[in-house]
């Protein structure tokens, strides 16, 4: 007998930024998802970005992401040393990106949206998360 793993189909837990604007050089943070209060600790994540700006950026046009957490449900890591879980490029004054398969770890967590381009844009951000499931064959 062996073991195979399949994932379960994404849930869509909604918005958790919705049009957040944010400055060059600036960085905005999103609603707190908690994961240690699920049932079923989700273990992935899928996010929906959607950035748009007047005009798209001509100087380092990108949107760093990063996730944050916090182990007592208060007090978060910062940001600037955590890992950057992917980099949005700002090619269009309106992009649409899917980030997936977000490895999550079971506690309250924050999406923090960096933007490093020359202009300010707006950010929302939608979050499907999804379990891995083992089964027997």
């Amino acid at each position: 007998m062996g073991s195979i793993y399949t994932h379960t189909s994404a849930e869509n837990k909604g918005a958790i930024a919705v049009n957040v604007a944010i400055s060059p050089g600036t960085a905005e943070y999103s609603t707190v998802f908690d994961n240690s209060l699920e049932i079923n600790k989700f273990m992935y994540a899928d996010f929906k970005i959607t950035c748009s700006a007047t005009t798209a950026p001509t100087l380092s046009p990108f949107l760093n992401l990063y996730l944050i957490y916090s182990l007592d449900g208060v007090n978060y890591d910062s940001y600037e040393v955590s890992p950057v879980i992917d980099v949005v490029p700002i090619k269009d004054n309106i992009v649409v990106k899917l980030v997936k398969n977000v490895f999550i770890l079971p506690y309250p967590f924050k999406l923090v949206m960096s933007n490093i381009s020359n202009q300010e844009c707006t950010v929302s951000a939608e979050l499907y998360t999804r379990h891995m499931e083992f089964k027997l064959v």
